[in-house]
């Protein structure tokens, strides 16, 4: 049986659910799945990733996603007791999940799929996250202390503690059940950002895109974006800068890649772009995944939803190319952006630019996207002085304090170092500050009164510029979008998942 990831995981529980959490050592694992314990080191650089992995195996199988009809009660209760359940039945259970420490591969969306049914029922998306979250993490301490006083005292108290641990989780259901209708307006209105929900989505696409585009292709998502949008037909520079909604200096740089990788070419510096030969066989290859992840993307929604929702994408485009223009007017001039985010980046050039990918839905939502961003990090800096990171980092902050900072960088999907600095940054600033709890190494970030403030300037100024967004398009429009983007979502979801399970080959 080949060796992986998942199958050292399994060895690694059962190890130690026979001898304890301190008795499983890379010797004594390598020895048990009869490897040399160099072997593990290619999967595992230590003895905390494994115990990472180990916990993301135990959370999987407690936090399973709703059955259609499921009440959120009735799920948040289950799943509880599903999660003490698992850690019960592996000696130091808890022990280990007390030390989990999130990584690339821990994905918050998951999370925030998981909550569609605290959802429905009138919970803002970010209190049904908390919810869950203190859920979780109540009964991660009832089992911790249950666990370490068997160890204590020698004996089992699990029985005994059933009822007393069930009537405190009712309490807390029953708390956060009243508590419905009590949410602040913004709360409630945040949900329907059109930004929010593409971003979410955005992170998605653009992971499992890197990782399938990567295996067979190997380009930058730009340099991708650029061949397939010169594809259609010769395209100035300018052209590209209008079509994908990047910087001059953004494009530039590629066009030079581009260039110097024979798959460009042009004749003189304001000439119209052409693909050589050896990079229209490139595009075609770009097209042909793109329609395969584009059937993938779209899986179960009716082609008629999908036209309605591209029609809307358009509309909104069109509001998103204004707001970029006011805010470039405001700022005087697109210099003005200064440190501004780029683009997170995609897979292809907008829908419009090659009549073969008409119809894909991930290039219509690049393109929307990155004038939203670019629109929004001129305004947010012109407030505030932020950028769209540290308004972004702000935000999850505020809206989920305290935060754990581990958690912070797997929510963003940005390296730790970015991610840290940003933090730094904001605490400078007097925006945000940390902590530790007595007795714990896990960082909080918390915000302070004058982050707070920062926030609900730039909180009203997201509302203000969706309203603007969508002005005109009417609500059952944007219902609808709204749906569809929920529907996409889930799909990129599993797509990503599968993507995953290919790269390490579990």
């Amino acid at each position: 049986m080949p060796l992986h990831r998942a199958r050292i995981a399994k060895a690694a529980l059962e190890l130690m659910a026979e001898e304890g959490l301190d008795a499983l050592t890379m010797r004594a694992l390598a020895a048990r799945v009869d490897v040399q314990g160099a072997t593990l080191y290619h999967h595992f650089a230590n003895k905390q990733q494994l115990c990472d992995r180990m916990a993301e195996t135990l959370l999987a199988e407690a936090w399973t996603s709703p059955q259609p009809g499921e009440s959120w009660r009735d799920w948040v209760r289950d799943r509880a007791l599903a999660l003490r359940g698992v850690m019960q039945r592996y000696r130091d259970g808890a022990r280990l999940l007390a030390g989990f420490r999130p990584g690339d591969s821990f994905e918050p969306e998951t999370l925030e799929r998981l909550v569609e049914p605290m959802v429905s029922a009138g919970f803002a998306r970010e209190k049904a996250v908390n919810v869950l979250l203190a859920i979780g993490r109540y009964t991660l301490g009832w089992t911790l202390d249950e666990q370490e006083a068997a160890v204590r005292n020698g004996e089992d108290r699990l029985s005994r503690c059933a009822i007393s641990f069930e009537l405190g989780l009712d309490a807390m259901i029953d708390g956060f059940a009243a508590s419905l209708g009590k949410q602040p307006e913004d709360a409630v209105l945040w949900r329907r950002l059109i930004s929010a929900r593409l971003w979410r989505l955005m992170r998605l696409l653009r992971a499992s895109a890197e990782l399938r585009y990567g295996r067979e292709i190997g380009l930058p998502e730009l340099d991708r974006r650029l061949m397939m949008a010169v594809g259609e037909a010769p395209i100035t520079s300018t052209g590209l800068i209008t079509l994908t909604g990047h910087d001059k200096a953004q494009i530039s740089r590629a066009v030079r890649r581009l260039t110097e990788a024979g798959v460009l070419r042009r004749m003189g510096v304001r000439d119209p772009l052409t693909l050589t030969k050896a990079g229209q066989a490139r595009a075609a290859e770009f097209a042909r995944l793109a329609e395969q992840r584009n059937g993938e993307l779209v899986e179960g929604i009716a082609e008629e939803a999908i036209a309605d929702f591209l029609a809307t994408i358009a509309k909104l485009t069109e509001s998103a190319t204004a707001l970029l223009a006011i805010e470039k007017a405001l700022a005087a001039g697109p210099s003005a952006a200064g440190d501004e985010e780029g683009p997170l980046g995609f897979d292809i050039a907008p829908a419009a630019v090659d009549a073969a990918l008409r119809g894909l839905v991930t290039p219509a939502l690049i393109t929307l996207f990155v004038y939203v961003q670019r629109s929004a990090a001129l305004a947010y800096k012109r407030l505030i002085g932020l950028t769209n990171f540290d308004w972004l980092i702000l935000s999850h902050i505020t809206q989920r304090a305290p935060l754990p900072l581990a958690l912070l960088n797997a929510i963003v999907g940005r390296d730790r170092s970015q991610s840290g600095r940003t933090v730094k940054r904001l605490e400078e600033a007097g925006l945000v500050e940390r902590s530790r709890e007595t007795g714990r190494r896990e960082t909080l970030l918390t915000v302070t009164p004058r982050g707070k403030a920062a926030h609900d300037v730039l909180a009203e100024e997201a509302l203000r510029r969706n309203a603007v967004l969508t002005e005109g398009v009417g609500t059952p429009a944007i219902d609808r979008l709204l749906a569809v983007l929920d529907r996409l979502t889930a799909n990129a979801e599993a797509q990503l998942d599968r993507e995953r399970a290919r790269e390490t080959g579990e």
